[in-house]
This record gives C-alpha cells, structure tokens and sequence, in this order.
C-alpha cells in the first residue's frame, strides 16, 4: 500500500522510508487502512460498516446495517483528505460517478463526506472478477466472447457519456455473474481507483485528483498488460479505454494478453507496452474471423489516433464483422413435453413445467466449414466416408456423420457443450405451448426441411421457422444431438430445476428431425435416441454456453 507525505501530500511507493519529493520522514502508521480500521470512522453514517481491505488502495469491504447486504467502500487517502482541494474534487467525482445510470457500471448507494475523510459506498456486485472466471475457464467461446465485450464497451461509452475515463480497466475490476432478470452472462465494472473526469472544469492531468488517491507520474499509474502506451507518460483521453477494452477481449478469446505475457516486474512490461508489437490474435485462435482480427488490431494500436475515434465507431465495427451468433434464452420456466392439443408417444408424456437457467444456444448447427477448420487446427481425422458426406462443397450445410462423442469434442474445443434435451426445447418452443418452433401451424417447405428429400440443405434457409428467440433450424435438415441420456420415463423425474436426464444409458438423444423425417418428427416434444457411437447421414448437433 502507497503512503503520502504528511508535509507535502506526496504519494509514495511502500517501504520506502524518505519521501522522494522533500525528503520527510514517512509514517507507515498513518496510513489510511490503520487509521480506518483502529478508529471509529469503522462505521459511515451510522449505517455502513467497514470490514476488510481489497487489492485496490482505499477499497474496502463492508455491509450495510439496515439490512445486512454486502457493499464496495472507498475512502480518500486520510492524509489526502487533509488537502481541502483534493477533498473536494474526490467528493465531486464520487457524485459524477453516483448520477451514472448503467446496468454494467455498479450502483452507488451513498457519497459520505464525514469529519475524517470522503468515503464512496457502492453496491457489492454478484459474481467473481473476470480475472479468476477466465483463469478458471480458459478461453472463451468467441461468440461470447464478442457478448462480454459488448458489454464493456457499453459500459465504457456510458462513463465516457458523463465526462470519466476509468484508466485503470482490467479483467480484476470488472465483475462476471449471472443477470438478476434473466440470469445470462452479465459484466459489471466495480473499481474507480482511478477514473478522471474529464470535463472542462477539471484541474490538469499531470498530477490529477482521481477518485480515492493523489495521483504523480512517477508512481501514481503501475504499469500492468491492459495499460494504453500513452497512460505511461500520464497522457490520455477516452482512447485509452478503448484500448483497455481490447486487451480485455483478447483476454478472454486466448487467456493472455496481447503484450507482456508472463512479465512480473514492471519495468519490462512498461517497456514492452511502449515497444512491442502485439500478438495477432488470430495466431492463436485462427477461428476469429478476419473482420474481428481487424478490430482488435485497431484497438491496440499504439498511437491513439489510430484507435477508433469512440465506442459507438467500436461498436459500429463489431456489428458489421459478420460474426457467428448465439442466442440468449433467459432463465424462467416453460413446458416441456406434450400439450394438450398434440397427440404424442408415451416417451413425450407427461408435459409439464420446467424451470432452467439462463443460457445462450447456436443460432444454427454446426457446418462442414465450421467442423472442417476444427479438424484442420486439430489434426483429428476422419474416414472416407466421413468425407463423403462432407465435401467442402456443401460448406454452408450442417456437418453429417458425427456421433455424439465427436459433438461433444468440437463443443469442448469451440468453448461451449452441447444442450440439455430441456433447453434445446426451451429454445424452441419459449414461453408457449406451441407444438412447432414457429407455433402450431403444419410445417411446411417454407418451414423446414424434411419428407424424404435427398440430403442437407444450407444452414438459415427457412426463416419462418425460427423460434420464439430467433433458434432457426431446429426443425428438419439434421437430427441434433444433445447432452441426455436417452430414458422413455425421463419426464417423470421429480427434478423441475435445470433436469440434466439420467447419469448412465445406452443410447443419447436426438432433437429436431431431419431431412428424412415426416412432419411428426418435426415436433419439438418428439424425440429419438441412438447410440453415441453411431454415425448417420442425417445426424448433426449445434453448441450452446452457460455461466455454469
């Protein structure tokens, strides 16, 4: 933890004993996590109770008294707080940050401005940083990836919005969990130790107040990976966040970052950020197409001005990168099985609700061109006849032949899993009792693709298919297989909660019908079973992803 100069208000690096300004004596006992938690400022406005430090300097734990919920302080160095200007800029910036209404940038609940020093108590955010999530799961999904950081730069453009720059973005400040509404992926940004307003009024940034410290180029920014070049000489503006943002995302689409990986000492990673040449992500993950590759580049560029201008250029430029797309199926209930009003096998029986988490699912299955690149970066190979089925000229119909262990290894390897048999069946019929992904209506050519014909066709023909959450092809073309085991008394299970199907069996689930397959099949209650050795030409799956 720094210590400040009770003579000239100097921020200073730990252990060291002299300041480097005036050469004063320092007190390491007057520093602000002594003086906080040996001293009855414990407790703010007689309702927010100060608990324990955090990694972040003057960032503590606590909770609120009235009703036990856990909360974010951070307080104003104690000795900075002495300095009447920086206590009030400190108090005005905490303010600037409380007007801010974003989802993605956490709540403040209080700005106290008591005796001792200024605190910001904030609401404690549900989840764990990004930071141990990626060390826990490894790279990403891509297609979450591109989620996660459109929520960032969402958030990021909203600070921006109200004249703050963060600075300090990185995978440990920003908090991952599942949405209160509809439990999907939701990112939160948690720690202001270093945000700046930047409105006109602001004093000059060489040595600026920022939220919870005194700032100095010489020790107020450490340098760390998803630091902007310019932050190393104390310059910046809104570009410098952008360029944290790429960082961000070519974190979570490789588990590293771009430059300085595996450097500890600071020095070598100031170096490296001002001089090296960022690793080109699609090196990495050769699946990131070309469009995105561009982007991160830019976003990393070492001169700002080759940046995107703002957030809303970053976001113009994803949206037009014609990624591969999954679809959010928020948490809730819906009826599985049988409606009333079809007729159905015993094995569909009985219908009844089911409450799953939220999760994201394929847009469409899985191509030949998709399951092709995986082999080639693999090295996984396939027989003849495999081939035959799979011939780079049907590169944009759904790949063939797989079992389901095949299925299963493409998932692991893209980041996702296959679906449950519950929520391939979400996905398809949503909040309804429809007995089609598109209602009730007989399915038709317009609809899918089935009775009889001769093969697959391309993925995403058959628009009026879609379901309720814009699933298409889950309907005919192939028989997706999914997570389950198969058993014909599974919707008798008493489980009603995220239902997984039984632990053991001989043959898995298939879901959809397929090019083969009579309108019966096209049903979203109906369901086939094979065993997970076998390939067919009909059978195919697609992917899906949770935060569990």
């Amino acid at each position: 933890m720094a210590l400040i100069c009770s003579k000239c208000g100097t921020r200073n690096l730990e252990g060291n004993k002299k300041c480097r300004r005036c050469d004063c004596e320092l007190a390491p006992e007057l520093n602000a996590l002594d003086s906080v938690l040996n001293s009855n400022a414990a407790i703010l406005d007689g309702r927010w109770k100060i608990e324990h430090p955090l990694d972040s300097p003057n960032l503590f734990s606590g909770v609120d008294l009235e009703n036990s919920k856990p909360v974010l302080i951070r307080r104003l160095d104690t000795l900075a707080a002495r300095d009447r200007t920086l206590r009030s800029q400190f108090v005005k910036e905490a303010k600037l940050i409380a007007g801010i209404d974003s989802e993605h940038v956490v709540r403040v609940l209080a700005v106290i401005d008591d005796t001792e020093t200024p605190s910001l108590v904030m609401e404690a955010p549900t989840g764990v940083s990004l930071d141990t999530f990626l060390a826990q799961s490894g790279p990403l999904a891509v297609a979450i990836s591109v989620i996660l950081f459109q929520q960032l730069v969402l958030a990021i453009k909203r600070l921006h919005t109200s004249g703050i720059t963060h600075r300090n973005l990185n995978p440990s400040n920003i908090y991952i969990g599942a949405h209160p509404n509809t439990g999907l992926a939701h990112l939160t940004i948690t720690d202001f130790a270093l945000a700046n307003s930047m409105n006109e009024n602001s004093p000059d940034t060489d040595t600026g107040t920022l939220i919870g410290m005194k700032i100095t180029t010489s020790v107020g920014i450490r340098a760390t990976a998803y630091l902007a070049p310019e932050l190393l000489i104390d310059k910046h503006d809104f570009r410098s966040d952008i360029y944290a943002a790429g960082t961000i995302l070519f974190r979570m689409l490789t588990d590293r970052v771009p430059l300085a990986a595996g450097e500890t000492d600071e020095n070598r990673i100031a170096e490296l950020i001002r001089t090296a040449e960022a690793t080109s992500v699609r090196l990495l993950r050769p699946e990131v197409k070309l469009g995105l590759g561009k982007l991160l580049q830019s976003l990393l560029e070492k001169n700002p001005n080759l940046r995107p201008d703002d957030c809303d250029a970053v976001l113009r430029r994803l949206n037009s990168s014609n990624l591969d797309l999954l679809k959010e199926v928020p948490s809730g209930w819906f009826h599985r099985g049988c409606v009333e009003k079809d007729t159905c096998r015993n094995e569909e029986k009985p219908g009844g609700p089911i409450h799953l988490s939220g999760f994201y699912i394929d847009c469409l299955p899985v191509t030949v061109r998709q399951f092709r690149l995986y082999l080639n970066l693999t090295g996984v190979k396939k027989s003849e006849v495999w081939e035959r089925f799979n011939p780079m000229q049907r590169a944009d119909h759904p790949v063939v032949f797989v079992n389901h262990d095949d299925a299963k290894a493409y998932a692991a390897w893209a980041g996702k899993r296959l679906p449950t048999e519950a929520e391939w069946e979400k996905s398809a019929r949503g909040n309804s009792q429809r007995i089609y992904p598109w209602g009730d209506q007989s399915p038709s050519t317009a609809h899918a693709h089935f009775n009889g014909q001769t093969g697959t066709c391309g993925v995403g023909q058959h628009a009026l298919g879609k379901s309720p959450y814009g699933v298409e092809d889950l309907s005919g073309n192939v028989f997706e297989w999914v997570e389950d085991w198969y058993d014909k008394a599974a919707y008798d299970s008493e489980e009603k909660n995220d239902p997984k199907g039984p632990t053991t069996g001989t043959k898995r689930v298939l879901k959809g019908g397929s090019f083969v397959h009579e309108a019966s099949a096209m049903r979203i209650s109906s369901r086939g079973r094979y065993k997970p050795e076998e390939r067919k030409a009909n059978h195919g799956f697609r992917c899906a992803w949770s935060l569990e």
